[in-house]
């Protein structure tokens, strides 16, 4: 459920008139009281900033240590910005920080005569249904089919298996990554702002997130022509040198702290996935012959709903949901080779799209995506491998599906355009 109202007991909206002297009025009163809030508003802002990196600051088990390996890292991914603003009409700024901070394709020689070096990667996108209709409505879900033509460059000399909840929210989602089921589903904890809310109590298979579509291909490192003795000839291949190959896929993810996806060797959800990552695409052949995957998340639009369920004060809530974020990055660190982070989307036309009071505002987003920053800058080591894509302005008027969902267009758009650097 990515819909929640605010307490019905909220003070309700300001609606135009048809009379200009109560327009008069209306506007004589609004202005100079918006700019009294707007004061207060950045005043706060700063109190909560600083309170903010006071706290993240006060954590000694994420506190950072300079150490001989850190070094490693090229210079281009610190020197260079790591947040870029995206505009759909011009990609110019966000191309330039993606174009210098993803990492490079892993050079691959094909087998056959013809000595063929072509480039692989990976990419697993991560998130609930705001992202899951940017990977389904866009070519994000055929480009990162091995099974499809790949540019003229399909996947033949490996065999890859597609794993698929077929739109089904209570699909037996422990198959797909051939997980054990744990012995006693354990409910989220409040105090740590976990996830699901609303669905669980009757469900605790089932995805909150009813369109959420789970859809990947897990490949072997063993080439076709072993496992099934056919002899695989350049010829079968049609790549030419530099092609690229690209797999990857979806994973369901609706909260920082997820807690739907169960297992006996691990309580949440990105703890389960990380296992998987490691021990079935992280091997060290596949790392070899591939890199770790690129790693592209959101957290925000269930999460925000999480503080008026559990009835937090925003302080609190702030505080839970940074320490969420950075334990999420550091326990996706060790198996993803770079993070592309896309903030939060949100609805410009509030007055007249939200008169239910959904909890994604403007603000509320902006916030959120504020806060994710600050906690990114304050890692210097996760700093180095996340670039963050700013979505917010750009999406505020741009046509949306629904108040919290963007339309089909965006989808298309921002999807295709991640999946020009595949």
């Amino acid at each position: 459920m990515l819909f929640q109202r605010h307490n019905s007991n909220a003070a309700p909206k300001l609606t135009s008139t048809t009379s200009s002297n109560r327009n008069r009025k209306f506007w004589k009163v609004l202005v100079p009281s918006l700019a009294t809030i707007f004061l207060i508003v950045i005043a706060k802002q700063e109190q909560d900033t600083g309170a903010r990196m006071r706290h993240l600051a006060s954590k000694p088990e994420f506190e950072f240590k300079a150490t001989a390996t850190s070094t490693s890292t090229p210079t281009t991914a610190t020197a260079t910005p790591w947040v870029c603003i995206y505009d759909p009409d011009d990609h110019t700024e966000c191309d330039e920080m993606l174009s210098t901070r993803l990492p490079r394709p892993t050079k691959y020689q094909l087998p056959g005569p013809g000595n063929q070096l072509i480039d692989r990667q990976r990419w697993l996108f991560f998130g609930d249904s705001t992202m899951s209709r940017l990977y389904h409505h866009s070519n994000l879900k055929d480009r990162l089919n091995p099974n499809k033509e790949q540019e003229n460059c399909p996947a033949a000399d490996i065999t890859c298996l597609e794993r698929d909840n077929k739109r089904d929210r209570c699909f037996p989602r422990h198959s797909l990554f051939d997980f054990e089921h744990p012995k006693e589903w354990i409910p989220p904890d409040p105090l740590k702002a976990e996830g699901p809310l609303t669905f669980y109590p009757e469900n605790p298979i089932c995805n909150e997130c009813s369109s959420c579509n789970i859809y990947f291909h897990e490949c072997s490192h063993v080439p076709r022509e072993i496992e099934t003795e056919i002899q695989v000839q350049s010829a079968h291949v049609s790549c030419t040198n530099n092609s690229t190959q690209v797999h990857g896929g979806f994973f369901t993810q609706n909260f920082a702290r997820d807690v739907e996806l169960q297992t006996p060797e691990f309580h949440t959800t990105q703890e389960n996935y990380a296992a998987y990552i490691s021990r079935t695409w992280n091997t060290p052949e596949l790392v070899r012959d591939w890199g770790k995957p690129i790693c592209v998340m959101r957290e925000g639009m269930h999460n925000i709903i999480n503080r008026a369920i559990r009835g937090m004060d925003k302080d609190v809530f702030d505080a839970k949901f940074t320490d969420n974020i950075l334990w999420v990055l550091k326990t996706y660190q060790p198996v993803c080779q770079h993070f592309v982070w896309l903030g939060n989307t949100a609805n410009g036309n509030e007055t007249l799209a939200n008169p239910f009071h959904f909890l994604q505002t403007m603000e509320n987003m902006k916030q959120m995506d504020t806060e994710i920053k600050e906690v990114i800058e304050s890692e210097p080591e996760l700093r180095s491998m996340v670039s963050f894509i700013d979505v917010h302005d750009a999406s505020l008027f741009r046509p949306h599906m629904d108040f919290v969902h963007m339309g089909s267009d965006w989808c298309t758009d921002l999807g295709n355009w991640l999946a020009s650097y595949m």
